[in-house]
């Protein structure tokens, strides 16, 4: 799935669309002529056809998107085979990319089936105000998009549980050291307000979905108190 952001009423990005899967399937050395189907004038389907499916392609798509100033939002499926299997990556392609839409962001992305958690996130989107107020309710205060802080704590606390709840390997993943992983999954536990022994599967999927969905799910926080001035 390829869209670039939406400019105005006469925006039409078919022909750089067009040109970029073109130069795609060259970079990628596909084994015909990519397949382009447009969705509407600022976004379309670009699917490469291979002979077998290069256990990099992902990496390389990435890689190619990710150096063109001028490249648009890519979702990206897992390469598969046979009709069901051209389905199935087309389905995960535009998951991918409404995981993208949904957290807000403006500047170009890249998301890929492939990615850790993302194809758990994608299938969520299809209640998001539900699975909004779930994590609200989940992480606690650790679920508001106040500062760069809180981002930290979710973070941490994400590779921590994905890690097995070790110290060391989470560690080892976000290149932090051992006690620094310890102090900061000790204040993420904090913030939320309760221990995650109980409800640990909860909280991992949680705070995954706050990595994935950002602004979309998070809670905003509220107002700073309007400052007067003494009369």
């Amino acid at each position: 799935m390829l869209s670039y952001p939406h400019t105005g009423a006469e925006a039409d990005e078919l022909a750089r669309l067009t040109r970029f899967v073109r130069e795609l399937g060259e970079a990628t050395h596909t084994a015909a002529t990519p397949l382009f189907v447009a969705a509407d004038r600022i976004s379309a389907w670009g699917w490469l056809p291979c002979r077998a499916a290069p256990p990099d392609v992902v990496a390389r798509v990435r890689e190619f998107v990710l150096k063109l100033a001028d490249s648009p939002s890519v979702g990206i499926g897992s390469p598969a085979a046979g009709v069901e299997g051209f389905r199935w990556s087309h389905h995960q392609a535009l998951g991918a990319h409404a995981v993208a839409v949904a957290r807000g962001q403006h500047e170009r992305t890249v998301t890929a089936a492939t990615d850790p958690g993302l194809s758990v996130a994608a299938m969520l989107g299809a209640d998001l105000g539900g699975v909004r107020a779930w994590v609200n309710e989940v992480p606690g205060d650790l679920a508001t998009d106040n500062e760069a802080d809180g981002r930290r704590l979710r973070e941490t606390l994400r590779v921590f549980l994905g890690c097995g709840s070790s110290y060391k390997l989470a560690a080892e993943e976000l290149n932090l050291h051992f006690n620094s992983v310890k102090y900061r999954v000790g204040r993420a536990v904090a913030r939320r307000g309760r221990a995650i022994d109980v409800d640990r599967l909860d909280v991992e999927l949680a705070v995954l979905v706050c990595h994935w969905y950002g602004a979309g799910v998070l809670r905003q926080a509220p107002a700073a108190p309007e400052r007067r001035d003494p009369s």
